[in-house]
């Protein structure tokens, strides 16, 4: 059974992004672990196509949206964008309980992770983490940060093909802070996990929350699969088998104009190509009716190319 959502005390972001031309959606699921969600405010951003990221409030309890912000610099730099992530990741820097709660987003391309930090204003400094993340004809890229048995010191990306097979790779956090460049590196080798193939195929989007993966299709049907792991800790990074697929009752799709899915610690949130917001809670099973958030657009003109969340400040 899937307990309510908004029980956790997590975040769950999500990129999505259609190609209309090509018919082709790929989505991005980035799942951040906090150890007080309520303490953090939660955002949410559109990404153009030139790289201006804008963010807005996200507030689930008033069902709000607030108005757009330009963080100022740019997301894309030489790099070509093949997938985005966004998450709040716990950083290893000195503040009163030992480590602070930053907003990333990153850029990744066929060869390396692109890391950015974000305060309530700026994008920080890119830095290149060399590596190959993502396993054989990625279609969709899952990142759990802020796990490791040692602390929150490590990640683990999950890609996803449209064969359902699931790969998964380890990215070691490094410290830094504000706005300097992230550290660390790609270690290990890719892996597949075990297990049958994804549920739910074609699958429009692919969403995971804490250890389950979410497979979302064109009618607007769900499956969950259940990751589990040599090492069972909400910490852990050694995530090995995925469960076989169980379809959730009920529809994402109150219209059949989505453009876009990501998730917060509410629920699943679907964005139309009108540019509004509909929350769905998800409780025993059963995906609820969407619920119309307030407040204005999230498109100020046809060049919005990602969607993703986050959460900012300290937990």
């Amino acid at each position: 059974m899937i307990n309510r959502i908004s029980h956790f005390a997590a975040a769950l972001i999500v990129w999505a992004r259609t190609v209309h031309s090509a018919c082709i959606t790929a989505s991005i699921l980035l799942f951040a672990l906090a150890v007080d969600a309520s303490a953090q405010q939660q955002k949410l951003a559109v990404v153009t196509t030139t790289g201006e990221v804008w963010a807005r409030d996200l507030s689930p309890d008033t069902q709000t949206i607030g108005p757009g912000v330009r963080l100022n610099g740019s997301l894309f730099g030489d790099h070509d964008d093949q997938f985005v992530v966004a998450s709040g990741m716990l950083l290893n820097t000195p503040s009163s309980n030992g480590f602070t709660n930053i907003g990333v987003i990153g850029v990744i391309t066929p060869s390396s992770f692109w890391p950015r930090q974000i305060d309530a204003g700026s994008l920080g400094a890119a830095s290149q983490i060399t590596g190959v993340v993502s396993g054989p004809d990625a279609k969709y890229l899952l990142l759990r940060p802020d796990c490791g048995d040692e602390g929150f010191d490590r990640s683990q990306f999950f890609s996803v093909n449209a064969r359902g097979e699931v790969w998964g790779k380890l990215y070691n956090e490094g410290d830094a802070t504000f706005p300097n460049p992230l550290t660390g590196d790609l270690g290990g080798s890719i892996y597949q996990l075990n297990g049958p193939p994804l549920s739910g195929l074609p699958a429009k989007y692919v969403v995971l929350w804490t250890d389950q993966i979410f497979v979302i299709n064109d009618a607007g049907e769900m499956w969950v699969h259940g990751l589990s792991s040599t090492n069972p800790s909400i910490f852990n990074c050694t995530y090995g088998t995925v469960g076989a697929g169980r379809k959730l009752s009920g529809s994402l799709w109150s219209t059949r104009d989505d453009k876009y899915v990501v998730s917060g610690r509410d629920g699943v949130y679907v964005i139309n190509n009108a540019g509004e917001v509909w929350l769905h809670t998800v409780t025993n099973d059963v995906i609820g009716d969407g619920v119309k958030m307030r407040g204005p657009s999230l498109f100020g003109g046809p060049n919005d190319k990602y969607v993703v969340t986050y959460f900012f400040g300290n937990p």
